[in-house]
């Protein structure tokens, strides 16, 4: 993993109450423009889980605020694309990071208090074929050993870290490798037939790290120190990741 790209990066914050603003409100006051698409349900169902949701595209990303019982998702995700070179499309993750850490700042806050809070960044990297990403998924893992002739190779860890007085973290890692298609489809006669389909793989590394439930509740004001110390540990679970690709780099040359 030379370069820090991601297939998402996402806040998620946990609301002990119901009733707190609604996602083009949020939207708004983290990214700091009005969303293009705005969506509200007085009811979820199986087919629309949300009850508000808030998106715009900006500079080859997506930005989204999803409000959801219980749930608040704010999250950055690669603009989609269907054909050609750039269909396996991602953001900065690092850049990712610090946008939503800077506009968690602009939060419309009320009284509410959060039961939980997280913080998810799915690094990936482009390989050659399957079994390029899973030997990546087998060394970055540690299971070289054991799993690097394996295939679908998904390996899942969690290491708990405390950040501040009782608050502990799930520093859950999951490696896997991704076989993503995109294609193009045309309508004759009536019909959709297929024009063009894509395939790619990568290796995957998703850091989804979140509080431990405990007999407490954060309140706003504690919101953004907590998520960042989150964003901190995942910046340092980063720079590491670059550097065993690094060395895995110099040992095969």
């Amino acid at each position: 993993m030379s370069e820090a790209k991601a297939l998402n990066v996402q806040f998620s914050l946990f609301p002990s109450a119901p009733g707190g603003p609604k996602a083009d409100e949020i939207f708004s006051c983290v990214f700091g423009s009005d969303a293009d698409e705005t969506q509200s349900n007085k009811s979820v169902s199986p087919q629309r889980n949300f009850l508000s949701q808030a998106k715009s595209q900006s500079k080859g990303a997506v930005q989204s605020v999803r409000v959801l019982p219980g749930r608040v998702d704010i999250q950055i995700s690669p603009e989609e694309r269907v054909d050609g070179p750039d269909a396996f499309s991602t953001v900065d993750a690092a850049e990712s990071l610090e946008s939503l850490l800077s506009g968690i700042g602009n939060f419309p806050w009320d009284d509410s208090e959060y039961l939980r809070l997280a913080v998810v960044c799915n690094v990936v990297e482009r390989e050659e074929d399957l079994s390029a990403a899973n030997l990546k998924v087998a060394n970055l893992s540690g299971l070289q050993a054991v799993c690097a002739e394996s295939l679908d190779l998904m390996v899942q860890m969690n290491r708990r870290k405390r950040i501040a007085g009782d608050v502990e973290v799930n520093r859950v890692t999951q490696y896997s490798c991704l076989q993503i298609q995109t294609g193009q489809y045309h309508v004759v006669d009536g019909q959709l037939r297929p024009a063009s389909v894509v395939e790619f793989f990568a290796s995957s590394v998703n850091f989804d790290f979140n509080t431990v439930p405990g007999d407490f509740v954060f309140s706003s004001e504690n919101v953004l120190p907590i998520l960042s110390k989150i964003v901190e540990l995942i910046r340092g679970a980063i720079k590491d990741l670059r550097l065993s690709s690094v060395l895995e780099f110099e040992e095969v040359k």
